[in-house]
């Protein structure tokens, strides 16, 4: 992969996603699992993860506006005004960690805009069982049933942030792997 700046951001040039390996091989990661992420993210790597981190959060954020504005009840309000609490006290890094392999596994649907595949996806076994499950699983509920009721000008906004979430994701595994 290479790098180039546009306005001002780096964009992976050479990115070209493989098949999809599907969800079903990932599982919820433990503390201890995000510690090894973390470690391998120290010294002079540091500055560009946090930085990565702190873009795909953001990103994470403009998506929930999305979904936010189709909320229809007020249980779905509160709902993501959980999820949104919930990205407000984790920190950065943890929310990316947590996140990343998910994006990456749907990294050609993602580039493709296969909105079917998404959509049709089981997601329950990605969710860490706790205290914050029925929140997640909830906000994913919400995001599928809403899905259909997104305009033309939605639509394209999601792909965007999620096209966005990818190139962070992407930016990821080169430093991880540098």
């Amino acid at each position: 992969m290479s790098d180039t700046k546009t306005n001002g951001q780096t964009v992976v040039d050479d990115f070209q996603p493989a098949e999809d390996e599907g969800l079903h091989n990932i599982k919820p990661l433990t503390d201890e699992d995000c510690d090894q992420y973390y470690k391998k993210m120290q010294g002079s790597k540091a500055e560009a993860f946090e930085n990565i981190c702190r873009v795909f959060v953001s990103k994470i954020k403009d998506m929930l506006k999305i979904v936010e504005s189709k909320c229809r009840t007020d249980k779905e309000k509160a709902r993501i005004a959980q999820i949104n609490q919930l990205a407000r006290l984790a920190p950065n890094r943890e929310i990316f960690i947590r996140c990343f392999q998910k994006i990456w596994a749907l990294r050609t649907s993602i580039a493709k805009k296969r909105s079917e595949w998404i959509k049709n996806q089981d997601y329950s076994h990605l969710i860490k069982p706790d205290s914050k499950q029925d929140i997640i699983s909830g906000t994913i509920s919400i995001v599928k049933d809403s899905w259909d009721t997104l305009t033309a000008a939605e639509m394209e906004k999601y792909w965007k942030v999620m096209q966005e979430l990818l190139v962070e994701t992407a930016k990821f595994i080169k430093l991880y792997h540098s």
